[in-house]
C-alpha cells in the first residue's frame, strides 16, 4: 500500500472513530488540520521513535492523554512487529501556546492508531531547568521514547546523553541543537526559512516598491545662537518629537 493511502486509510479511521461526537468548531480544526499531523509533525515523531526502538522495554505507569485500544495495538503489531504498548514523552518550551495544539492533536491521532500512549509536558515559559528535569523524569519513568524542542545551546547536552544512555530514542522538533548528540531532528531551519520569506516577500513588492528604510532621528532643540540648547525641550516640542518619531519610516528607491 502506498504512503499516501495508508494516511488516507488513517484519517477515515479516526473520522469514524469521532462520528458520534458533537459537532463543534474544535472537532471541525483538529480534523482540518489533522492530515497536516499525519504526514509530518508530532505523528511523524511517534512514527520515528517507534522505529528507532529495538528492544522491549515496560510501559511508562505515568499520567498519559491518549490510551491504548485493542485494535491500535493490533495495528501496531502488523506495522511494527510489537504487542507492547509504547509510552513516549513530548517535552515542549511553551506547552500552553495553541501553536502546538496540532502537534498535540498529532500525537493523540497516531497513538490511537497504533496503540501507544503520550504525555505533554515541559514548560509553560520556556524555563529550561524545567524541561531538562522533564527529560530527566522521562528517563527515569523508562518512557519508551522522547521528543524535545532544544531550545538552549548547552543545557540539553547531559539530558540527551543520559536518554541515549539509558537505550531511550530522543529526537527534537521545532527547535534544534545538533551538537546535544539527539537522534534526529524534525522541523525547519529558521534562519534558511526566515532568508527565504524574505526572498519571498520580496518577490511579491512592485520593483519600485523596492527600498531601504531608515527611521527619522528627531532635530536637536537649539537656542537661538545655533548652539546645543542647555536645558530640556518644552512640552510642547517634546510632544512634536514624540509624534515625529512615531511617523513611518523615511524611504529611499534602492
Amino acid at each position: 500500500m502506498a504512503d499516501e493511502d495508508i494516511i488516507h486509510d488513517a484519517v477515515e479511521r479516526l473520522e469514524w472513530d469521532e462520528r458520534k461526537e458533537e459537532e463543534t468548531p474544535f472537532k471541525k480544526f483538529r480534523q482540518l488540520t489533522r492530515r497536516t499531523a499525519l504526514t509530518g509533525g508530532a505523528a511523524g515523531i511517534a512514527a520515528m521513535i517507534l522505529e528507532a526502538c529495538g528492544s522491549s522495554k515496560s510501559s511508562s505507569t505515568a499520567t498519559s492523554k491518549a490510551a491504548t485500544t485493542p485494535s491500535s495495538s493490533s495495528a501496531a503489531a502488523g506495522i511494527f512487529g510489537v504487542s507492547e504498548a509504547y509510552h513516549f514523552v513530548l517535552v515542549n518550551h511553551v506547552t500552553t501556546n495553541i501553536f502546538f495544539t496540532p502537534t498535540q492533536n498529532g500525537a493523540a491521532d497516531a497513538c490511537k492508531l497504533l496503540g501507544c500512549s503520550y504525555t505533554w509536558t515541559g514548560s509553560a515559559t520556556s524555563n529550561v531547568s524545567e524541561m531538562v528535569n522533564a527529560i530527566n523524569s522521562a528517563v527515569s519513568a523508562k518512557a519508551n521514547g522522547i521528543a524535545s524542542s532544544l531550545i538552549d545551546p548547552t543545557a540539553f547536552n547531559a539530558p540527551v546523553k543520559s536518554s541515549l544512555s539509558a537505550g531511550i530514542p530522543l529526537v527534537a522538533y521545532n527547535a534544534d541543537e545538533p551538537q546535544t548528540g539527539r537522534l534526529s531532528y524534525i522541523g525547519q531551519d529558521l534562519y534558511v526559512s526566515g532568508q527565504q520569506m524574505g526572498k519571498h516577500i520580496q518577490s511579491l513588492l512592485p520593483r519600485a516598491a523596492t527600498s531601504l528604510c531608515s527611521s527619522p532621528r528627531p532635530a536637536r532643540p537649539t537656542s537661538s545662537r545655533g548652539s546645543t540648547a542647555p536645558s530640556p525641550p518644552s512640552r510642547a516640542r517634546r510632544t512634536s518629537s514624540t509624534r515625529s518619531s512615531r511617523r513611518a519610516p523615511r524611504c529611499r528607491p534602492s
